[in-house]
């Protein structure tokens, strides 16, 4: 009866013992798998990543102006009434050089108690009113002449608080500073190439890395309007404005 029992059993054991072969044997295969794929990576991992810069330089077709005035006097309804009507000179004369009403914006507008202390102990001496507007010239040319006119309408409240230059449609002249940053990068991928004794294949990534709008160049203005009986114009200089584009680039290599 033992001797049966052990017959029976042994088929068991040795079924087993199989089974923990077969799972060995796979562990075994995977493993050299893995360490194939890690001792020849996939192609598409080879290649050369360079980045490429373009600038386009484009001359301002439009200016911007920051035009605004401040009055001083002794209650509100003073200073706001000579500031209302500084302001509408102002804005009259801005039409008179054929700036449009949509190209006028009020940007700020403040009432502000003037204050004199003594011994700690605060007076209201009176009241400034101060207002100002955006002003955007599409005629560029005559911004000088323009800017003075507006000067000297609104006398001596009148304040110049900034002048810049830039462009109203940007989008084509970043659109050639991203072209010109796509052969500066194969320029780059080329050079290091031909220092490797191999070629420049087609591109398989780009990735913009930022591209710049137009920016403005600031003109240092009065802080007041400028006396009225000079005949010598204000100058005034768009100069050039610069964009720039990045892309970094990875090419195949053959």
């Amino acid at each position: 009866m033992r001797r049966s029992s052990q017959m029976q059993i042994q088929p068991r054991w040795l079924s087993r013992v199989g089974i923990v072969a077969i799972l060995l044997a796979s562990l075994a295969i995977g493993s050299g798998q893995r360490s194939a794929q890690a001792a020849n990576p996939p192609s598409d991992q080879a290649g050369i990543s360079v980045n490429g810069i373009g600038y386009v330089a484009v001359t301002p077709d439009i200016a911007q102006l920051s035009l605004g005035v401040s009055a001083t006097a002794g209650s509100v309804g003073a200073a706001r009434g000579q500031a209302a009507e500084a302001m509408q000179r102002v804005q009259a004369t801005l039409g008179s050089k054929g700036v449009a009403e949509k190209d006028i914006q009020t940007q700020y507008f403040n009432v502000q108690p003037e204050m004199s202390y003594d011994r700690g102990r605060g007076t209201v001496t009176g009241y400034t009113v101060s207002s100002q507007i955006a002003v955007t010239l599409r005629d560029i040319e005559n911004t000088a002449d323009t800017l003075d006119a507006a000067i000297a309408a609104g006398g001596d409240v009148t304040r110049v608080n900034g002048i810049r230059f830039t462009i109203e449609h940007p989008d084509k002249f970043i659109a050639q500073a991203r072209q010109a940053a796509i052969r500066d990068a194969l320029t780059h991928a080329s050079q290091f190439a031909q220092a490797a004794g191999v070629s420049v294949g087609r591109a398989r990534s780009i990735t913009e890395l930022g591209n710049s709008a137009p920016q403005p160049v600031p003109l240092a203005a009065a802080a007041s309007a400028a006396p009225r009986d000079s005949g010598v114009p204000t100058p005034v200089n768009p100069g050039q404005l610069q964009l720039q584009a990045a892309v970094a680039v990875v090419y195949e290599l053959q």
